[in-house]
């Protein structure tokens, strides 16, 4: 399922060997995020590509004087 997932998402996925697809199928995790909840700061550390089954995420980059941008 997640092959098609990735196929479906990312243009590159055809042009990666067998051994890559499964290195990315066999290193992507699934979570579930609460209504709310911060999956990213800048501070920190980047956690990859996110790709949303269901639901909705709100997106946006405050500025050092907390003006939001998107």
């Amino acid at each position: 399922m997640k092959g098609t997932l990735f196929a479906n998402t990312f243009s590159f996925w055809d042009k990666l060997s067998d051994s890559e697809k499964d290195s990315f199928i066999h290193g992507s995790i699934d979570i579930a995020y609460s209504k709310g909840q911060i999956i990213h700061r800048s501070s920190m550390q980047c956690q990859g590509a996110i790709i949303v089954l269901s639901g909705s995420m709100r997106i946006y980059i405050v500025k050092e004087i907390r003006h939001r941008i998107l």
